[in-house]
């Protein structure tokens, strides 16, 4: 078996997902192989010769594996002309996630989408958008993703928090806006400034990128700066201390196409797990692939993609610990009943047996 995905180094939640399967079919076959690009070299042809090497090592590795696992589109029109080139009959399976395969994004992978013998999904509402497009039903299995971060063997603390804490774990990056920092900044402002609903209140914000500065700007135009703490670059461990000592988790990604033309939205949204398993509810929109797991007034709420909605759903946790304390019970339940790396090994290993991998 040989698992093709993006640069390790990154370790977002592809590459998280990536590691976990090749965890699990190593644990189940001799021969499983996974490679990625790795940058050798720093410099003008930095991510030339990285390609170049991927290139090769792809190649050479087609020759003694039959089955394929490809983790990102992108990967399939480089991979699957190496396996015409190797004369050799490989089944190749892609792993589609989200917004990769939606949008002008879709445009990009359509004709080599075609090209693969089935396909692995993130969730099901990934696999029902595809099947839009008309793609098989048949040729999708949902295999959703598992926590690596935190787990069954972590133990949630639901005591109430002097300080309610609200958290958002995500890159913050001008071509990802629609993870709705923005939306939950407004939302921020109605209930602190305007409405004055709220006072003993702390957003915990994680993440880092280019779209950094124009957050900030945001934040103290709303004049909120004493209410938010954002953390640029943390261990896993102090991660997990986060997550575990927060109140509530809110990242309101909404899904759909902007104007662009490019799509927006989660295809699961690991970090909805992570903090299931810290036993906290979430906060999350009503489109997208994070609904196979939050399920409103269960184990979190879902909102409408704006500040009203937004700001109910904070309110609605804000003055009710009770609330807080029994979704966050059931996030748990559910995380540890339906997605732990148990079911993840089981679901992966059903999805290849029906594809005929083994």
């Amino acid at each position: 078996m040989l698992i093709c995905t993006l640069n390790l180094d990154n370790f977002g939640g592809i590459e998280r997902e990536s590691l976990e399967a090749y965890s699990c079919l190593l644990n189940k076959f001799e021969n499983v192989k996974l490679l990625s690009p790795k940058r050798y070299y720093k410099g003008l042809f930095k991510n030339f010769i990285a390609r170049l090497f991927f290139i090769i090592r792809i190649y050479l590795a087609l020759f003694t594996h039959k089955n394929i696992i490809i983790m990102h589109a992108k990967l399939i029109k480089p991979i699957y002309l190496l396996s015409k080139f190797s004369l050799k009959n490989h089944k190749i399976i892609c792993w589609i996630h989200g917004v990769e395969v939606f949008g002008k994004e879709y445009n990009f992978v359509m004709n080599d989408l075609k090209n693969v013998d089935g396909f692995l999904s993130d969730s099901s509402n990934t696999a029902k958008e595809m099947v839009k497009k008309n793609f098989p039903k048949e040729s999708f299995k949902v295999v959703h993703p598992t926590s690596s971060l935190l787990d069954v063997s972590d133990k949630p603390n639901y005591k109430k928090n002097k300080v309610f804490t609200l958290l958002t774990v995500s890159r913050i990056d001008s071509s990802e806006n629609y993870k709705g920092h923005d939306l939950i900044i407004k939302a921020l402002n109605h209930l602190i400034n305007k409405s004055k609903l709220i006072t003993n209140i702390e957003w915990q914000i994680v993440g880092n990128g280019n779209g950094l500065d124009n957050l900030m700007k945001l934040i103290y135009k709303y004049k909120l700066e004493n209410y938010i703490k954002i953390y640029k670059n943390i261990s896993d461990t102090n991660l997990k201390e986060i997550y575990l000592n927060s109140s509530v988790f809110i990242m309101p990604s909404h899904f759909g196409i902007k104007k662009n033309g490019f799509a927006s939205g989660e295809g699961f949204g690991i970090v909805y797990l992570e903090a299931a398993f810290a036993g906290k509810p979430s906060i999350a929109c009503k489109l997208g692939g994070q609904t196979d797991l939050v399920i409103d007034k269960k184990n979190g709420i879902l909102v409408d993609p704006n500040t009203k909605s937004v700001s109910e759903a904070i309110y609605s946790y804000f003055k009710s610990h009770v609330l807080v304390e029994n979704h966050g019970r059931e996030a748990r339940l559910i995380a540890e009943n339906k997605f732990s790396k148990k079911v993840f090994e089981q679901d992966l290993l059903n999805s290849l047996k029906y594809f005929n991998i083994f």
